[in-house]
């Protein structure tokens, strides 16, 4: 088993100000009205999505949609609405498939009004040859209440876990802060084989062991400096600038994919 930490700090965001956005993008879903199956913000069409089944946003009401990924291919999305409640929280069910894979998951969001709790998780799955090892389930979640009480000593409010039959790995990032009111993020991955994979894991964590961390070590720090870079705009914003820019990613059309470059 190969376990990689690494230490950053970043710039905080606000519990207000986390609790607001939220509230302004639930409102903004909550707001929209359906028509023959469309949905629309005033006048304007949300893109690529229809109302398959139920009300939207009620119980039972179910979303699809389609688009192209970076390579052309054809996506299938289904969305279905477990529960929607901004005291209790919201529960979605989402479905996606593209050639040779399906993806299957949950998310959970308890309290809107004060988020309290974010869960995801998902089993993917692949076709055709070696199709036994296309196929995995991740999972995630972050307590949010522990996560601004900070307490030393405490469990990790933010966790993930990947399960492959070959790989099993699984990350920890905790909190504490700083007397300048800075978050100082420890990230913590840990990985091993399993199965046929162990040994060849394990031969590989001896072997490139130090590239390997200097790559982790890397990654944390680009995402740290661009979240400290981005948070001072975030924060700037207001819940009714936010509830404007959401909905205008939602109805905006959709920008046309990039063609290739000419061979004559």
């Amino acid at each position: 088993m190969v376990t990689l930490r690494q230490t950053v700090v970043l710039e905080p965001l606000p519990r207000e100000w986390v609790g607001a956005a939220v509230g302004a993008v639930m409102e903004a879903v909550e707001e929209l009205r359906e028509e023959r199956g469309g949905l629309f913000a005033g006048r304007e069409r949300v893109q690529g999505v229809r109302v398959a089944a139920g009300r939207h946003i009620g119980a039972g009401a179910r979303y699809l949609a389609e688009d192209v990924d970076a390579e052309g291919v054809k996506v299938l999305h289904r969305v279905d609405v477990k529960a929607w409640d901004r005291a209790s929280g919201v529960r979605l069910r989402y479905d996606g498939k593209a050639p040779g894979l399906r993806v299957h998951g949950e998310g959970e969001l308890r309290g809107v009004d004060d988020p309290a709790v974010v869960r995801l998780s998902a089993d993917f799955r692949g076709s055709g040859s070696w199709a036994r090892y296309r196929r995995g389930r991740a999972k995630g979640a972050l307590d949010l209440r522990a996560w601004w009480a900070a307490e030393p000593g405490a469990g990790a409010p933010l966790t993930a876990e990947l399960r492959h039959p070959l790989a099993k790995a699984a990350l920890r990032v905790a909190m504490t802060e700083t007397k300048r009111g800075e978050w100082k993020t420890v990230v913590v991955v840990s990985a091993r084989g399993r199965g046929l994979a162990r040994l060849p894991a394990a031969l590989a964590a001896v072997l490139g062991g130090i590239p390997l961390r200097r790559a982790f070590r890397r990654a944390v720090k680009d995402f740290a400096e661009e979240w400290n870079a981005g948070v001072p705009g975030a924060v700037a914003m207001t819940p009714g600038t936010i509830k404007a820019e959401f909905l205008h990613g939602l109805t905006a059309a959709p920008a046309a994919p990039a063609k290739p470059p000419s061979t004559e």
